[in-house]
């Protein structure tokens, strides 16, 4: 099961792939132009589009204006997004990334609940 704070950090992943997607439907060609057009440095929104920073209210309010879309319908699409991607999960309530994780650390050999954890040393 997936706490607030994980489904939190989710939504504002996906934040970037919304705003990126809306980036391009409006037809902005470079994050340093969207930045421009907010008000930022695009040393700022960078930041943010790595993940390195969180969005604030007005960071978000500033790029939805330009993107033309409410900073809600922003926030919406992220938690769509998270939605969608949690229902395409291979095993319930356990990310795909994990499940990928673990298959490909599989040895191939006997079940993956009898392997050990393998040491960290090289």
């Amino acid at each position: 099961m997936t706490s607030p704070r994980e489904y939190a950090q989710r939504v504002a992943d996906a934040l970037v792939d919304v705003i990126e997607d809306a980036r391009w439907q409006a037809r902005i060609g470079s994050l340093r132009d969207l930045a421009t057009r907010a008000g930022m440095t695009h040393t700022a929104l960078n930041k943010r589009m790595r993940h390195e920073t969180p969005f604030n209210v007005r960071d978000l309010a500033a790029v939805a204006a330009v993107l033309d879309i409410h900073p809600a319908e922003l926030l919406t699409r992220a938690k769509a997004l998270v939605d969608e991607r949690a229902s395409l999960s291979l095993v319930p309530g356990v990310e795909t990334d994990e499940v990928v994780e673990e298959i490909a650390a599989h040895d191939s050999e006997g079940l993956i609940a009898d392997e050990q954890e393998a040491t960290d040393t090289p």
